[in-house]
């Protein structure tokens, strides 16, 4: 056992990183996937089974592959292990005449789909917490200057007809009035909903500027 350690070690990372970049060009946060625990079940079953992989083709081919004289070996082992067990994963059924009794393809499937979903609300939550922050720090940047705030959420909202952005101000202004909040608070938070690297970027340049 002691001997297989780094190949067994090997495969859980290979895995570890085929997980997380097999996600990202959906979800486009590594902090929200190594923040979802859905992530890390997936992760550990998958480097189970590809484990299980290990021993298999370990004891199939092993011995031709080393005797091969290849100096990565040990390497090529680890990579044909983790994406055949990808393989065995998407193809692998149980039937009975015609009536599939284990479908493991699609299981798998459903489970990453899963995954997926958990990390995007995961995502969300993040996203939005950032920009509730960001917000806070913006009303204090910006302080008894309403105006200079009302032309940052046109200029971020520039995509928009003037004289909708200036209705969405009245609009907002209102429900602000109703619900009891600031309106420079709710204008900022509008800002950083829309764009929160704007907003991030209006906070620093105004501390810079009014450095010592």
């Amino acid at each position: 056992m002691g001997e297989q350690l780094p190949a067994i070690c090997g495969v859980w990372v290979v895995a570890f990183f085929y997980l997380l970049f097999d996600v990202y060009p959906t979800v486009k946060s590594f902090r929200a996937t190594l923040s979802t625990f859905s992530f890390w079940v997936f992760w550990i079953v998958f480097s189970l089974l590809s484990t299980v992989a290990l021993g298999v083709l370990k004891k199939a081919a092993g011995s031709a592959i080393n005797g091969l004289g290849f100096p990565y070996a040990d390497v090529a082992v680890i990579l044909l292990t983790v994406l055949g067990a990808i393989g065995i994963l998407q193809s692998f059924t149980i039937k009975f005449a015609d009536y599939k009794f284990i479908d493991l393809g699609k299981l798998v499937e459903g489970f990453r789909g899963q995954v997926l979903a958990d990390i995007s609300a995961v995502s969300a939550a993040q996203k939005k917490t950032r920009a509730l922050a960001v917000a806070d720090l913006l009303v204090q940047t910006f302080k008894g200057r309403t105006t200079d705030l009302r032309n940052e959420y046109a200029g971020v909202m520039s995509y928009v007809d003037i004289v909708q952005i200036g209705k969405d101000l009245d609009k907002l202004k209102e429900q602000a009035s109703a619900t009891g909040l600031s309106f420079e608070l709710a204008l900022a938070r509008r800002i950083a909903q829309a764009d929160v690297e704007r907003a991030e970027q209006l906070v620093k340049s105004h501390r810079t500027s009014v450095a010592p």
